[in-house]
């Protein structure tokens, strides 16, 4: 008992201080970041740092004041939790959550809240801010949804994406929009305000405004001088760090398919239809036409044949009828 007291004193200054679940965007060879404090010299072999999802990390080193540890274990952006522990547990975290890479950390200030990072010195715990940023722990996380028509993913042609944006704050939002394939940005996408087409690179300026749901529209194209046809992946991006993606199939240019088609029908057998010579003999005709091909008459319907006949009967009469008149006159 005696020595767990001692234990409890010896630690009692020991604390996670602040921390950086999502490094800012613009800042090089930035990773998460975990601030430790302790009023007094402390020696922390083996005392661990544990996650929510019971990944942990020795921490086996000598200390006093401010120290920065980069984790080697992977941060989750959203409900994340952190514990100190040597045999006992001696410190542990809120579920923290930063969706936003703005450069912005949980801080501790005899309670929990976020700001801008003091990284290495003491915390910005002035009382004003204090209430303003511990509401962040139940605000709702931004989402983002991307709906389109697959059929108009095609190389060569513009395409529409509806995008449906969800929990909002109340203020402005730049976005980017663009197509990757093997890492490289293959697409533009067409900026309204200014009437022109830009590289997927650029954020499109005040592009949603909160609060609440909003939806909005994006005009994308793959760049002319990409020539691809396949799986690739769509990203939507604000420019606060919130980000998704979505596999997409791009289709073939209309031309070329077009090309293709009537290469295909070059290629084919013929049709019995083609391969008949002369006029081509339709069904279906009236009991008075004559169906003929070129050089002589395959068929004759009765109409025509009682004609025929009737004409070369009346000959006959008439023969007849002269060969008596002249025996007549004999």
């Amino acid at each position: 008992m005696i020595c767990v007291l001692l234990m409890i004193a010896m630690t009692s200054g020991l604390r996670i201080n602040e921390v950086e679940l999502n490094p800012y965007d613009d800042c090089n060879d930035c990773s998460e970041w975990i601030e430790l404090y302790s009023e007094e010299e402390i020696n922390l072999t083996n005392f661990k740092l544990r996650d929510k999802d019971n990944n942990t990390m020795n921490l086996n080193f000598s200390f006093s004041g401010y120290y920065i540890l980069f984790p080697n274990i992977s941060l989750n952006n959203n409900n994340e939790k952190l514990f100190i522990y040597n045999n006992s547990l001696i410190f542990e975290t809120i579920e923290l959550s930063d969706s936003y890479n703005d450069n912005q950390t949980w801080q501790y200030c005899d309670g929990w809240v976020f700001k801008m990072n003091t990284f290495n010195f003491e915390n910005n715990c002035s009382s004003n801010n204090q209430e303003e940023n511990e509401g962040n722990v139940n605000k709702k996380e931004i989402k983002i949804e991307l709906n389109f028509d697959e059929e108009d993913i095609i190389n060569g042609k513009e395409f529409k994406i509806d995008v449906d944006f969800f929990n909002l704050e109340d203020e402005l939002y730049d976005v980017k929009f663009w197509i990757e394939y093997e890492d490289e940005i293959i697409s533009e996408r067409y900026d309204e305000e200014n009437e022109e087409w830009k590289s997927g690179n650029y954020y499109l300026d005040n592009f949603v405004e909160g609060p609440g749901n909003k939806s909005e529209k994006v005009k994308i194209k793959i760049k002319e001088d990409i020539d691809y046809v396949g799986n690739a992946i769509l990203f939507c991006k604000i420019r606060q760090g919130i980000e998704i993606n979505k596999d997409i199939e791009i289709l073939e240019k209309e031309e070329i398919a077009l090309e293709k088609i009537e290469k295909n029908n070059e290629d084919k057998p013929k049709n019995i239809k083609e391969k008949i010579t002369g006029n081509v003999i339709k069904l279906g005709i009236s009991k008075t036409q004559d169906i003929k091909t070129k050089n002589s008459v395959v068929y004759e319907s009765n109409n025509e044949l009682i004609k025929k006949y009737s004409i070369i009967c009346f000959a006959l009469l008439c023969l007849m009828l002269s060969v008596l008149l002249i025996k007549e006159k004999l």
